[in-house]
């Protein structure tokens, strides 16, 4: 099976969850993988017993019971009739990545925990002893460690917060994850199956991390030192502590060769009316003619522009602000697969009388430095006059060179100015990247300049494709989950045309459209 998307993620403790730990989804056509390393169960705060180390399950979609978002953190639970004994998850620390590292992440997060409280503890004591050796009185040697235990303790628990979370990165991840589950519920067989366990524990580890937040400082403390009594007696008594494991056995007998799902049957049985096609981008007005390879984005601060992206030689009107000024940013981004040596650009400001230039102002940019692949560089430009054209000195050859890797637009979300986070995000669209709908969910507030350009952005990144409008046609391409029956199409100029045939997961399907104008979208 073709694998969609893989997301790594840190299972937490939480009131609604029955399990802490590393845990892996693996996304495919047709069902949902579940890759535990290091669960254990949770309960009422509280993280006792053993692990299984590593175990692999396939879970249907329609396993799936809930998802919910509750501030960062990822609610996922399952039917558990299928998926047992752990089934409700709050999930954090979203990631890419394999699972390797996953222990050591739990194990951190539980360290955190653990020093929150007692921590806290320690140092208040060590605090007493100090001012009591200092001779201050009683009163201010409480006051003292219980100042102290609450300064750690809020320390502690601000830097657990921050491990838990895992950045803005962790939350894009959890959105598309959280789309991709809700997007393909209700697909797959209905039985887990065991794909792969080591079926190995360490006790030792049992023992040791059995501690997840308690909510009170006194009663944690005379609790843990309880359960390490209790802990080392049944030790020592008994020789083992209690390891939880899955239900293997069970999950094993009684399985068959899977079902082929009606998608997988229809597929077969049945073919569209209309001819196959491939989209590799939507038709958009971003992209009428291929993007430059160095682009030129304006920010206006005082003034405005009819433009976001510059092109040399070309004029612009400007309607400059108060006193004739015009200021403004602009950035220089190169988007090429080569380096520049240097930027040097001139920037002409006039201002119109009927057909002649008054009062012309010229502005000269450089940046004497070699500008990297997806490198970006600033200029505040400040002048007067109501018309505006770029000379750019650059090596023409660059516009003939390939665009960069997706890599070097992905890395443009930290940049500082929004003109260029918009537009590392619409070359990630042009490019096909699967980042760019987290890329334009992440840009926040932009400036009515901007907001065209991210309107036009969103209708790209829709699952339902449509490109090619030409001949009296246009390819749709499904790249949703589910089977379609027909689609509601609507052109540049309002036109509008239903079409019905069989839209396949993953294909394309020219259909007709007569007098169509791109771009086109698709209303479901």
């Amino acid at each position: 099976m073709k694998v969609v998307a893989r997301y790594a993620a840190l299972a937490v403790a939480h009131r609604t969850s029955n399990a802490v730990g590393p845990v892996v989804f693996t996304l495919d056509d047709a069902a949902l993988r579940l890759e535990f390393a290091g669960v254990r169960p949770h309960l009422r705060g509280f993280a006792l017993g053993g692990e299984a180390v590593r175990v692999t399950l396939e879970v249907p979609y329609a396993a799936v019971r809930g998802i919910v978002r509750e501030g960062r953190v990822l609610l996922v639970s399952f039917d558990p009739r299928v998926l047992y004994p752990y089934n409700r998850f709050a999930l954090v620390q979203f990631r890419r990545a394999a699972v390797g590292d996953g222990p050591s992440r739990a194990s951190l997060a539980r360290g955190v925990a653990f020093a929150s409280w007692f921590l806290p503890f320690v140092l208040a004591a060590l605090t007493g002893v100090f001012t009591r050796l200092v001779g201050a009185a009683l009163l201010s040697r409480g006051v003292a460690a219980v100042a102290v235990a609450l300064a750690v303790r809020f320390a502690v628990r601000a830097l657990g917060r921050r491990i838990l979370w895992g950045g803005a990165a962790s939350d894009r991840l959890r959105d598309e994850l959280e789309a991709a589950l809700a997007e393909r519920l209700g697909l797959g067989d209905r039985a887990a199956r065991v794909v792969a366990l080591a079926d190995t524990t360490d006790g030792i580890d049992d023992a040791l991390a059995t501690v997840s937040r308690p909510r009170r400082l006194g009663p944690a403390l005379a609790l843990a030192v309880v359960g390490l009594l209790a802990a080392g007696s049944a030790v020592q008594r008994y020789g083992i502590t209690r390891v939880v494991r899955l239900p293997v056995p069970d999950a094993h007998a009684g399985l068959g060769a899977p079902v082929p799902s009606l998608l997988a049957a229809s597929r077969a049985a049945v073919r569209p009316t209309h001819p196959e096609c491939g989209c590799d981008r939507a038709d958009s007005p971003l992209w009428l003619e291929p993007p430059p390879r160095v682009v030129l984005l304006v920010t206006p601060i005082i003034g405005e522009l009819d433009a976001m992206r510059l092109t040399p030689e070309v004029v612009y009107h400007v309607k400059p602000g108060p006193r004739e000024r015009v200021e403004f940013d602009l950035a220089l981004v190169n988007g090429a697969s080569v380096s520049i040596p240097e930027a040097t650009l001139v920037l002409t400001f006039w201002r119109r009388d009927g057909n002649d230039r008054r009062a012309i102002i010229e502005r000269g940019l450089s940046w004497p430095h070699v500008l990297k692949p997806g490198d970006s560089v600033k200029w505040r430009v400040r002048a007067k006059g109501d018309a505006l054209r770029i000379t750019s000195y650059l090596p023409a050859a660059v516009e003939q060179q390939p665009y960069a890797i997706a890599d070097v637009f992905a890395k443009l979300d930290r940049a500082n100015v929004a003109a260029v986070r918009l537009h590392g995000a619409t070359m990630l669209a042009y490019l096909g990247d699967a980042r760019a709908s987290s890329a334009a969910n992440a840009l926040g507030a932009l400036s009515p300049l901007e907001e065209p350009t991210r309107a036009a952005l969103a209708l790209t990144l829709d699952p339902w494709t449509a490109c090619e409008v030409r001949d009296g046609g246009v390819c749709v391409f499904n790249r949703t989950a589910r089977l379609a029956r027909s689609v509601e199409l609507r052109d540049a100029v309002g036109r509008t045309n239903r079409v019905t045939d069989l839209f396949f997961p993953g294909r394309g399907v020219r259909v007709p459209f007569e007098g169509a104008t791109s771009p086109v979208v698709i209303a479901r």
